[in-house]
């Protein structure tokens, strides 16, 4: 996980799992949302904010809908993961 922006504001979000497997989630809180579930084709990609919400160092997806995907949960950037 790679989260941009001062201490407990996000800007930026890039989300991976262990050994860059997918999937891939990417967010400009505001601007816009990637999803890639498989290596083969494009990411789901979203300019709405609809369904997610960044604050207090923490990106929440409340049925967030990026492209076909539908994505929940919350994910806490640890204050040595920003910069």
């Amino acid at each position: 996980m790679r989260c941009t922006g001062e201490p407990g504001t996000i800007r930026h979000v890039t989300l991976t799992m262990k050994g860059d497997e997918l999937p891939l989630v990417e967010v400009t809180p505001g601007e816009f949302a990637m999803v890639k579930l498989e290596r083969e084709g494009a990411p789901e990609k979203s300019t709405s904010a609809a369904g997610i919400t960044a604050q207090d160092g923490a990106v929440a997806f409340d049925a967030a809908e990026i492209g076909d995907v539908v994505v929940h949960g919350t994910v806490n950037c640890a204050e040595d993961a920003q910069g």
